[in-house]
């Protein structure tokens, strides 16, 4: 019997490692990692489900494009699919967002069932106050989020993200664990997600990412993109020099060296009000799961209660930005500069980074910016 695993990976829960550890080194006959040309399935994914769902949208040769698009995917997963494996794994966390719905899960499944004989899908599901602290992180790495408590999309809604699954797969066929790395198998979700689904795969293999900033180095950043909106465009654009992707790794690899206190937003200001208003939602969640998603009330050290916290900053941590941008900066900084400068001279770090990597792009010696440390 074939069986095809839909890691349905929310943001934020290690899905990352998982598809990093997973890509061309799972590939053998119990356990296949389907591999659509790239570690992380969302492309590949919504190429298929969500270009197709568009046509109707699209003039006749965007819609050739996409055919061709989709058609290339679907026979790549096909092939994958037909090989001698008995248990096949894909992971994107494009299934949790709203892009893919019952409709294009259902095209999922219908394809899937041409090949296999069952399909199970799994995924982790984090506690709301962490998964709000980090998701903010994550947005705030490559633009400006305005840190506002009231906002609809810094909570992640359970329901909307998971009842599709049911929906189509059958209650027997959803498996969602809290995302708790107490309780992971040596504290690590790659081993605790081989665990669960019996995935014999070495340890040294494993591969972990996405590493997190300090709350200083975070306010930095939010601080550079809150007052960028004067480098985004023209000829002086930080963007303009390089793609994106690369670009915000260069700046993010160097703020990941600021040490600091861990990102933790305020229970009294932030947390607590905005989970009241959504206890049907929690309570829907933990009914699926079988445990509780309460976590730890007591805020440990400096906690973010609003937008000024982070723009306001430790004399140490501008210090830091100092020593970062050279003498000519150590010798103008003091303990109490107001944020349009420091968004000033985060510009000035991001134009040194480029000018540093375009060395190194010279030299053929440029593969590691685009990792994160």
């Amino acid at each position: 019997m074939k069986r095809c695993v839909i890691h349905v990976g929310m943001h934020k829960t290690g899905t990352s490692s998982i598809q990093q550890t997973f890509w061309k080194q799972l590939d053998n006959p119990e356990w296949k990692y389907v591999d659509l040309m790239l570690p992380n399935h969302c492309g590949p994914m919504g190429t298929l489900l969500v270009d197709d769902s568009m046509h109707h949208q699209k003039n006749e040769r965007d819609q050739e494009r996409s055919v061709r698009r989709r058609d290339k995917v679907k026979n790549i997963l096909l092939e994958q699919l037909d090989s001698n494996a008995r248990n096949f794994l894909i992971s994107a966390e494009v299934f949790c967002s709203s892009a893919i719905g019952v409709d294009e899960l259902i095209i999922l499944r219908d394809l899937l069932s041409s090949r296999v004989d069952k399909i199970l899908a799994v995924g982790y599901v984090r506690p709301p106050k962490s998964l709000i602290e980090s998701a903010f992180m994550e947005r705030t790495k490559r633009s400006y989020f305005e840190l506002n408590f009231n906002n609809e999309r810094l909570y992640p809604d359970y329901r909307r993200q998971f009842s599709k699954f049911y929906k189509v797969f059958g209650k027997t066929n959803v498996l969602l664990w809290k995302f708790d790395p107490s309780t992971f198998t040596n504290g690590c979700v790659v081993q605790d997600f081989c665990t669960k689904l019996d995935i014999n795969f070495p340890v040294e293999l494993i591969k972990s990412s996405n590493i997190g900033l300090s709350r200083e180095a975070l306010a930095f950043l939010y601080t550079y993109h809150k007052y960028n909106a004067a480098y985004s465009t023209g000829s002086n654009s930080v963007r303009g020099k390089r793609g994106h992707r690369r670009k915000d790794l260069l700046m993010f690899n160097r703020l990941a060296t600021l040490p600091g206190n861990k990102t933790r937003f305020s229970w009294d200001t932030a947390i607590t009000p905005m989970l009241e208003e959504r206890k049907a939602d929690i309570a829907w969640i933990e009914k699926r799961l079988g445990v509780s998603m309460d976590e730890p009330h007591k805020d440990a050290g400096p906690v973010i209660a609003s937008e000024s916290d982070l723009l306001s900053y430790r004399p140490q941590d501008l210090q830091w930005l100092a020593e970062q941008l050279g003498s000519d900066y150590l010798k103008r900084w003091n303990p109490q500069m107001p944020p349009q400068v420091v968004a000033d001279w985060m510009y000035a770090l991001h134009n040194k980074l480029l000018d540093e990597d375009e060395k190194l792009v010279q030299n053929g010696d440029a593969k590691k910016t685009y990792e994160l440390i």
